[in-house]
């Protein structure tokens, strides 16, 4: 009977089984299953038993409020609720009437009683997903103590396999719709493709920023004519290579972004064809892996999934997201979650949005939980050093440490410094001295330009003190309960917040004077020396850059053509050690 209501597909025929299963494993002579709906109110979606009452009520809707108080008029019985004859239900809730006699015994079935069982969530105690109603008991009896655990465990499976079934339903149409936006997506495509390919006007697409730039990824068959070299070719060209010299100056002036000129293009015989140019500037940036509304969590973090054999494909060392989704439900089998376990790849777990959600968890309200104030994080909290030691084993020597700048610090900076040139526009920024000038003023002076009156950027958060009105810049922590930036109140409050992690702004604030060593070679293990102090690492401090172009290219900011430039030439700026 429990295998049955697993195998159904869809959520219909899993209703359908519910009900037909009280009637065949649990021995009642009527039964139905009141689904909530997406606003609250409880409709019968199934029913088994007396096709006439089937007709007259199945599809009623009764509001959350009068079943509340129909449940609240029954006595518990060991999880379901026994609603009796005497007791008067409230209008709003649909119900039936049976026919048959007054029972002549004390425990006897009476035709208006009513037996519910209450499905939740993960079984029990969680968000309510329906109710089961029975009726007519085989033996015309009310359910002794072995029957009243028969329906309790039997609205649990039910609650589960009803859940799976809305993770399926929610999955199909999850898919469907992604196979209608692929195909939309192809039509698009064809669409361009065709507009682009017998347009009558010469048109290309070239490479902008990085070591290509202004090579042709693409060519139409009008601009092949008009310069009389095959697509083929001119693949291998650059626009710059095509322009008459005189013309240079005037293509480098263009505008990327709806710039016009004329100028002259080299033909295959060595002439030179004049063309009007018009310039459109589409940037392409991968935003996330993933789909809006994914949730990432440790590996350690997930329970009750599997890995699905199948998904393991398009991976180096690892596992990735190559073939999809590569995790799924334990108990149902749906695809569930990705799992990222490769070189080069952080480890995590990519919950698929359409097959999971969110449960309220006991106690978030508690003092436990509760969300600490700035103070109170500010006297708990640790801060993060900005060089870490990196221990390398197999040394003639032993154990071998060395010194290099923290991961966290590098994607910090990657992420403030995008922010702190956002809020530049275009003028010089000066940060405090020290380990933040050691952070950013190198990189700042090298992407903004100097001659113009500088905006200054200051260091502010709990336990500072306010910074000067003359601050266009603040460095503010994010709070690491809700990931919401440290405000500020007062004259002040005009400055542009850069958001810092709390560990890191916290060594910034309030830096410690030496790092400790871990022991090693003739030192008792788990002792920590602070002699001698920490050298530094060997190279400047470099911003992560791709938290930095991931940052920018989110930014409003980043439609401003100098900023663009910024991240057109973000690998020139790696070689210079930039970044």
């Amino acid at each position: 009977m429990i295998a049955e209501l697993y195998t159904a597909r869809s959520l219909a025929d899993t209703l359908q089984a519910v009900v037909d299963g009280v009637l065949v494993g649990l021995g009642f002579g009527v039964a139905a299953v009141n689904l909530v709906r997406p606003d609250g109110d409880l409709t019968v979606a199934a029913f088994a038993g007396d096709p006439e009452i089937e007709t007259r009520i199945t599809g009623r809707v009764g509001s959350r409020a009068a079943w509340e108080r129909q449940l609240a008029l029954g006595e518990n019985w060991d999880g379901v609720r026994f609603v009796p004859h005497s007791a008067e239900s409230p209008a709003g809730v649909p119900c039936w009437i049976s026919k048959g006699a007054t029972p002549d015994h004390p425990d006897g079935w009476h035709p208006d009683d009513r037996l519910y069982a209450s499905m939740h969530v993960a079984g029990t105690g969680g968000e309510l997903i329906g109710v089961i109603s029975l009726d007519r008991p085989g033996d015309g009896r009310a359910p002794d103590t072995g029957s009243r655990s028969d329906v309790r465990k039997y609205a649990y499976h039910a609650a589960i396999a009803i859940s799976n079934a809305r993770l399926r339903a929610n999955m199909q149409r999850a898919l469907e719709r992604l196979s209608r936006e692929q195909q939309a997506l192809r039509d698009s495509e064809q669409s361009f493709r065709q507009a682009f390919e017998y347009s009558p006007s010469g048109m290309a697409i070239s490479e902008m920023g990085g070591e290509m730039h202004g090579r042709m990824l693409r060519t139409n068959d009008s601009l092949c004519r008009l310069i009389g070299r095959p697509a083929s070719v001119l693949r291998r060209y650059s626009f710059l290579d095509l322009i008459h010299p005189e013309d240079l100056p005037i293509l480098l002036g263009t505008s990327a972004e709806g710039g016009r000129a004329e100028l002259r293009l080299g033909r295959r015989d060595g002439s030179y064809v004049w063309v009007s140019l018009r310039n459109s500037y589409a940037p392409v940036y991968a935003l996330s892996d993933a789909e809006s509304g994914t949730i990432v969590i440790a590996p350690g973090d997930a329970r009750g999934t599997v890995l699905v054999p199948e998904g393991g494909g398009g991976y180096c060392c690892g596992l990735d997201w190559g073939d999809g989704p590569n995790m799924a439900c334990e108990a149902c089998g749906l695809p569930v979650a990705s799992r990222i376990d490769d070189c080069s790849l952080w480890q995590a777990v990519w919950l698929v949005p359409n097959a999971v959600r969110c449960l309220p968890v006991d106690n978030a309200d508690s003092a436990d939980n509760a969300r600490l104030s700035w103070t109170e994080v500010l006297v708990g909290a640790k801060a993060t050093p900005p060089i870490e030691p990196i221990t390398r084993w197999g040394s003639l020597v032993g154990l071998d440490h060395w010194w290099s700048w923290s991961p966290q610090w590098e994607a910090t900076a990657g992420r403030a410094l995008a922010h702190l040139l956002a809020a530049s526009g275009g003028r010089p920024v000066t940060v405090p001295d020290g380990l933040i000038a050691d952070v950013f003023q190198r990189t700042l002076d090298a992407l903004l330009p100097a001659a113009q009156p500088a905006r200054r950027a200051v260091l502010a958060g709990p336990g500072l003190s306010v910074p000067e009105m003359d601050a266009d810049v603040i460095l503010v922590p994010i709070h690491p309960q809700t990931g919401e930036p440290w405000s500020l109140t007062g004259p002040a409050a005009s400055a542009y917040p850069v958001p810092l992690s709390f560990g890191v702004w916290m060594w910034m604030a309030f830096p410690e004077l030496d790092l400790r060593l871990p022991a090693s070679g003739t030192m008792p293990a788990g002792v920590i020396r602070d002699d001698p102090p920490a050298p530094r690492p060997h190279h400047l401090f470099r911003a992560d850059p791709g938290t930095f172009e991931q940052t920018l290219v989110r930014l409003p900011a980043v439609r401003i053509p100098w900023l663009r430039e910024i991240l057109e030439n973000l690998t020139n700026h790696r070689r210079t050690g930039l970044f």
